[in-house]
């Protein structure tokens, strides 16, 4: 029974990960359809503005929402 079903994972391991990845994107979908804010775009929040915001990476962060902003413009 054990060589039957180590036979079979190895051959549909891929299908495997495919589905593991495709509960984690509805997961997240649903959370994301179902609230304004994620919890992981709180925790993002907190430790990028609140604790690593400097004169110098205002700089920085300026110089890349304008390098997005010319790509999705075109």
């Amino acid at each position: 029974m054990k060589e039957k079903l180590k036979k079979i994972l190895k051959r549909s391991y891929k299908w495997i990960i495919l589905l593991i990845c495709a509960i984690i994107l509805y997961a997240i979908l649903e959370d994301l359809f179902e609230y304004e804010k994620l919890k992981i775009d709180v925790i993002i929040y907190e430790i990028i503005v609140l604790k690593f915001r400097t004169n110098a990476l205002t700089e920085f962060m300026k110089i890349f929402t304008n390098l997005g902003r010319s790509i999705c413009t075109n």
